[in-house]
């Protein structure tokens, strides 16, 4: 997860791995408005904060942002880990 102007980001093959959805899934929702994201030159980064406002104020969630952005982040070092070991051939 990187880090862009205060805006916490992800790209969408790390959506896609964080939240169980294809890729090509990803991009599609990005071009119909369903996700929040900004283009950087030719590459898209999700916006993750609102993304995580926007499904919370939709799913009526009782979580809080932090609560939701440490799972996240959690998925996403579990992922770092099992893509290193598979790279490693571990």
């Amino acid at each position: 997860m990187q880090e862009i102007l205060g805006e916490k980001v992800l790209t969408p093959l790390e959506f896609a791995q964080v939240f169980g959805i294809h890729p090509h899934t990803v991009r599609k929702m990005i071009k119909r408005g369903q996700i929040p994201a900004m283009k950087l030159g030719k590459r898209h980064k999700i916006m993750l904060i609102k993304f995580l406002e926007q499904t919370k104020y939709q799913m009526k969630s009782s979580q809080s942002i932090e609560e939701m952005l440490s799972k996240v982040e959690a998925k996403l070092a579990s992922n770092n880990f099992e893509i290193a070991t598979k790279k490693v051939g571990l």
